[in-house]
């Protein structure tokens, strides 16, 4: 699960003083909330693994870090609004907490990026299914299987009978 102790560090390694302690609580009830169901604090900690594996190829990877905290931190299963309010917190809270206006912004764009990469996700998949006659429910590769239309599609099968 998400700590304390990882958010302050990763504030740490932005290199500003860690906005206040109810961002953090914050954080983690709304992922926390009832109605979620794919936006948790699992989803979180398996964003953060996934980081570990490509951290070092990251320019700013505090920015990048963040931007996972916050990605879909609004959430209202009514709106389509997610990534925008989102992006906005995490630009106001890093603003805060006297980040640069360039880090605001560069967390901003990631936080919409996931925007794109999910619509863009489904578009493959619906691709895929459409002509490979497979259907999988979005959230990750289904028994360790691997991607296979492109670098957005987590959905389809791995053997490779049909990459791009």
């Amino acid at each position: 699960m998400p700590d304390r102790e990882r958010w302050n560090a990763t504030w740490r390694e932005l290199g500003v003083a860690s906005p206040p302690d109810q961002v953090f609580d914050e954080l983690v009830a709304r992922y926390s909330e009832a109605h979620r169901a794919y936006h948790t604090l699992r989803h979180l900690d398996e964003c953060f693994a996934h980081l570990a594996e490509v951290r070092p190829r990251c320019t700013y990877p505090a920015e990048v870090e963040l931007a996972i905290w916050f990605h879909d931190a609004v959430y209202d299963p009514r709106s389509s609004q997610h990534e925008e309010l989102s992006a906005q917190w995490a630009e106001r809270v890093v603003t805060a907490a006297d980040g640069s206006k360039e880090a605001a912004r560069r967390m901003g764009e990631l936080v919409m990026a996931t925007r794109r990469l999910a619509r863009d996700a489904i578009l493959c998949h619906e691709s895929c299914e459409e002509r490979f006659g497979h259907q999988r429910s979005l959230g990750g590769p289904p028994n360790g299987e691997t991607k296979c239309c492109d670098d957005q599609c987590n959905d389809c099968e791995s053997e490779n009978s049909h990459q791009r």
